[in-house]
């Protein structure tokens, strides 16, 4: 059955389209929180370039929440409740971009008072557990996920301390430099 919001249209002979189907959709879903979530379009094309379908569900105030499309590898959008564009994830190119997000570098590690870990307490502890500290396992990722923001943090805190001993081992390869010659 199809009213007028529905829309079906199979061309070519050089009109092309071939194939598309259309609904605008008004359909409430309840979520396991109590909330809703409101699914208002979807679509599926078939043409020249393969299918493609999108799909669009709003929150409770009508506002755009999530928005994924389909064509050639596909793209998921993620928006704020002021309908900001905050996460794409483009499947055409690989590519995750995030906006509006902050997080806090690690620079403390520059710090002074930074407690650096000595290299044999390093090798000791990834000898005995099979990952560097403060950096999750695999075993652990793999039966809890990842926090991709605190991962990110950890392995920004490991180039910088990977720095500070780099910069510590230039200076003793410079003094013994001294020494020799």
């Amino acid at each position: 059955m199809a009213d007028f919001a529905d829309r079906v249209a199979v061309k070519d002979g050089q009109g092309n389209v071939t194939i598309q189907l259309e609904a605008a959709l008004d359909e409430k879903i309840p979520l396991p929180t109590g909330n809703t979530v409101t699914v208002r379009s979807a679509d599926v094309h078939v043409g020249g370039h393969g299918a493609a379908g999108r799909l669009r569900l709003d929150d409770e105030t009508g506002h755009e929440g999530i928005r994924a499309r389909s064509a050639r590898g596909g793209e998921l959008m993620l928006y704020d409740k002021d309908g900001k564009l905050t996460l794409l994830l483009d499947g055409r190119h690989g590519v995750i971009h995030v906006r509006d997000w902050t997080i806090e570098a690690p620079d403390y590690v520059f710090e002074e008072s930074y407690p650096l870990r000595p290299l044999s307490e390093v090798a000791e502890y990834v000898g005995r557990e099979r990952h560097l500290p403060g950096v999750p396992s695999a075993a652990a990722i793999a039966e809890n996920g990842v926090d991709v923001t605190r991962l990110l943090i950890a392995l920004l805190e490991k180039v910088e301390e990977l720095t500070l001993y780099a910069i510590a081992q230039q200076r003793e390869i410079d003094e013994l430099k001294a020494r020799v010659g």
